[in-house]
């Protein structure tokens, strides 16, 4: 059953750091896992109407897509070693499809899982700031690193074993799902995406959002605002390019688009990502 899932599995690593931090983060919703270990003051991060106490070694994984916030007592400083992945697979999608609920790995519970992470980050960002990231070895080992690090995640996951049966089952969705991959800059409508599917647009979003546990514009929304982060880190074109790039005739809506999702403007957002600032 995942062989055909795992296969198509590639690792990318964004950007981490190991930065002492005095204070928070607002809420933010991130397309790509954000993985943090924390050492020093505890904290407290939230998620999904959830609040959860953090002490110092503690390791918290979020996957895509999953809104949180960090926060730490007035007065104090905590250490935080954290890196922002992705592991693709299929057309355009993320693993954090099957491994969906966000997971804290407590020291005093499992002590190696905590420090094989905070290991892998520290080795990732090691590579990072050597600058060779895309030499041949160092690619080779951030590849390794990767696979390790997604091992240890789905050792501590729930798996969505229905949800891959079904997607694997109905190839009308794998079909959407390559011409959302491949039409990001195009006007996409439900009509279109249940055209592609061969089927009418009430049964077509009925069937797309039972077994992707979200609706079909949604998922072009959330694909249209992790290429334009994906284009924010990795080049220099302009914020209206982009916004074109990704299906938004106005950079102004984008922008705006932008913000609301991700907590920041794309300008921020492309600046927090050279500075390496936060988690």
């Amino acid at each position: 059953m995942y062989y055909d899932i795992i296969k198509t599995l590639r690792f990318e690593y964004h950007e981490g750091a190991v930065t002492s931090v005095s204070e928070g983060t607002t809420w933010r919703l991130y397309p790509y896992w954000v993985i943090v270990h924390t050492t020093g003051s505890e904290g407290t991060l939230e998620f999904d109407d959830r609040t959860i106490q953090l002490p110092s070694g503690t390791v918290a994984i979020l996957p895509a897509h999953v809104q949180h916030k960090f926060t730490l007592p007035p007065g104090s400083r905590a250490v935080s070693r954290w890196c922002h992945v992705n592991f693709p697979i299929l057309h355009g999608l993320d693993i954090s499809l099957f491994l969906r609920e966000p997971v804290v790995v407590y020291q005093a519970d499992d002590p190696n899982a905590v420090n094989a992470i905070r290991e892998i980050i520290e080795r990732m960002v090691e590579i990072q700031t050597s600058g060779l990231k895309n030499e041949f070895n160092s690619a080779l080992t951030l590849q390794q690193l990767g696979i390790e690090l997604l091992g240890i995640i789905a050792s501590k996951s729930k798996r969505c074993d229905r949800y891959c049966l079904s997607l694997l089952a109905d190839r009308r969705l794998m079909t959407v799902l390559e011409f959302i991959d491949n039409n990001l800059a195009q006007t996409i409508t439900r009509e279109h995406l249940a055209q592609q599917a061969g089927l009418s647009v009430s049964r077509f979003n009925d069937i797309f959002t039972k077994i992707m546990k979200i609706g079909p514009m949604e998922l072009v929304r959330q694909s249209r605002i992790s290429k334009a982060c994906d284009l924010l880190r990795q080049t220099s074109k302009s914020i209206s390019c982009i916004a074109g790039e990704v299906g938004y005739g106005d950079q102004f809506v984008f922008s705006r688009t932008f913000k609301a999702r991700i907590g920041l403007s794309p300008l921020k957002f492309r600046n927090s990502t050279t500075n390496h600032t936060t988690p």
